[in-house]
């Protein structure tokens, strides 16, 4: 069965980025990833192994599929802005295939083509890796890897309520879930997405594509449905619903609950996964076919406005330091280029090490926390952990399938990383929404700056929970404070002040004063940091909100302040006054 020549073609699979108790693939234990540079074959030993493990299996399997970087690809300068012409694009590729005709009929064969990256994906035999090497017209080579898909109410815990208090709701921007095909008809998703694709593969009888009539790449309504084959089917359903889930009646909601949705199915369906000892049909993403999605997604930044792309996937293989050789960072780097961010989950397997493609460094790699802000005991985190969001115990939209294939919309608690980096993806498009001249660079200093941080206790590392209250730069809960300036005459004078934190600067005060704790009296507004209160044998309570350019703030907590001077002796007050 293919199943088997693909562990032994050392093919990386994935776990389910979903919580770790999935079963586990009988390809965990594949070999390292083939990708090499052409031009190092002839004196990189390293290069040279990958060459012959290329060849090899080949041999086994009579073809293989394969991604072609073209020359133009190796110094590109996409960060800066420098995006390739499509016409010089296609020009090098239409230049390459006419050099891969004097290769006999049935030894090379194109899958696909990126419509703004020189680079392709192939079907290939000996005599065409052959003429590849000698052509000097491929920069670089690379076996695609497989992978597979990786809200108890989590959205207050990164103060999601409170930008939609204050109207930012993502509103006018999108967000690209690239996963295994969202059910559009789901009470919380219905009206949400306004572009649907679907890419898949056909790899002999053993994957086969989940897009309508088994076609490689298709578009239009319906094209990227959520599948039916398996039990991860439900995945795109409920990232999606963590990112910009909303219904009527439903109090529950997502970070962006106002964002569109670009619905991209990656995933194609395969046989076997071992469980127990029962083979299943599972689902699972080629590299391929993930960069074909990314590609797609920079086609549409001029008719979407499209704020970051969702990949709740990843490899078994786990990375202390940034894997930037490989092919996927280019459409990366192209997208981050046009503003729009790829948020990656960062893998279950409780390492210090982020999976791939979390571990291309213009991705955002998101590890999962619990409701106790402490790092979710499975989750992978470490020194490439860009940002942490709450993960864990996530109640979200989800399908399921009765007995003759009904779809059924329900909701689900579902635990990983998967769900972490959906709160990272909605609260990218809120921020586009609050800040519209902000860079992708403003906007991920803000996400990694913010937030209240947290230290592995394994490995000692400190990264910070998303909080999109402080990210937008609202202001925030007050900190009050006050101390004791004098006791006197029966009186203790106080000096109480106020700050907004980290948040944005404020420009104005709302500060309320009660006798009770329940009944409030404004006490002051304005500028300032601070005011002057004397009390004669009385309790006092203080609360406080501030105002910068986004609007209000929430109100801080009560401070109750007591006189503790009440066995003084009488005379005169001092007064109060406003500083």
């Amino acid at each position: 069965m293919l199943f088997r020549s693909l562990a032994s073609a050392g093919l990386l699979w994935v776990l389910l980025l979903g919580h770790p108790a999935a079963a586990s693939s009988p390809l965990q234990g594949a070999r390292e990833p083939i990708s090499f540079r052409v031009d190092n074959v002839q004196g990189d030993p390293a290069a040279q192994q990958k060459l012959q493990a290329l060849r090899e299996r080949i041999r086994r399997e009579g073809e293989t599929l394969v991604l072609l970087a073209l020359p133009s690809m190796e110094n590109h300068r996409y960060l800066e802005g420098i995006a390739p012409d499509v016409r010089q694009v296609a020009a090098e590729i239409s230049s390459f295939k006419r050099h891969m005709e004097s290769v006999p009929s049935g030894n090379f064969r194109i899958k696909r083509e990126l419509a703004n990256l020189p680079m392709l994906s192939a079907f290939l035999t000996e005599p065409a890796l052959d003429a590849i090497l000698a052509s000097r017209q491929v920069w670089r080579i690379a076996v695609p890897r497989l992978l597979k898909p990786h809200l108890a109410e989590t959205t207050p815990r990164v103060e999601a309520n409170l930008t939609r208090a204050a109207g930012y709701r993502g509103a006018g921007h999108s967000v690209a879930i690239l996963d295994s095909g969202i059910a559009n008809s789901h009470p919380f998703l219905s009206q949400r997405v306004i572009h649907e694709w679907c890419f898949g593969s056909n790899v002999g009888t053993g994957i086969w594509s989940l897009c309508p009539g088994g076609a490689e790449s298709a578009g239009g309504p319906g094209a990227a449905s959520a599948c039916t084959l398996s039990a991860d089917c439900d995945h795109a359903t409920h990232v999606a619903g963590i990112a910009a889930g909303s219904a009527a009646g439903v109090s529950l909601k997502g970070v962006a609950p106002e964002a569109h949705l670009v619905n991209i199915k990656i995933f194609s369906g395969y046989c076997c996964e071992l469980v127990g000892s029962v083979a299943v049909q599972g689902v699972l993403a080629a590299e391929n076919d993930i960069i074909d999605a990314l590609d797609h997604v920079y086609s549409l930044r001029n008719t979407h406005s499209i704020a970051a792309v969702n990949i709740s996937a990843g490899s078994i293989e786990h990375h202390t330091t940034h894997c930037d050789d490989e092919l996927i960072k280019a459409p990366m780097d192209l997208l981050r280029s046009a503003n729009i961010m790829t948020v990656v989950a960062a893998g279950n397997e409780n390492s210090s090490g982020v999976t791939f493609p979390s571990c291309v460094s213009t991705a955002l790699a998101v590890s999962s926390s619990r409701d106790d802000d402490t790092i979710s005991t499975w989750s992978n985190y470490g020194p490439l952990t860009d940002v942490i969001a709450p993960g864990q115990d996530v109640y979200s939209s989800s399908v399921n399938f009765s007995a003759n294939s009904v779809m059924n919309y329900v909701y689900e608690t579902k635990s990983g990383t998967s769900m972490a980096a959906p709160h990272v993806a909605g609260a990218i498009a809120v921020l586009r929404g609050m800040h519209p001249t902000w860079s992708a660079s403003t906007v991920e200093y803000w996400l990694k700056n913010t937030g209240k941080p947290i230290t592995s206790a394994s490995n000692g590392i400190t990264r910070r929970r998303l909080d999109l209250q402080e990210a937008g730069r609202m202001p925030g809960k007050p900190v009050v404070s006050r101390a004791l300036l004098q006791c006197a005459f029966g009186a203790a004078t106080f000096d109480i002040n106020w700050n907004a934190g980290d948040s944005a600067p404020v420009t104005s005060w709302d500060v309320d004063i009660s006798t009770n704790g329940t009944t409030w009296a404004d006490w002051y507004n304005g500028a300032g940091s601070g005011k002057l209160i004397t009390l004669n044998n009385t309790t006092h309570y203080i609360r406080a909100r501030g105002l910068n350019s986004l609007g209000w703030g929430e109100l801080s907590s009560v401070h109750p302040v007591q006189d503790p001077c009440a066995d003084a002796p009488g005379g005169p007050l001092p007064q109060s006054s406003a500083r």
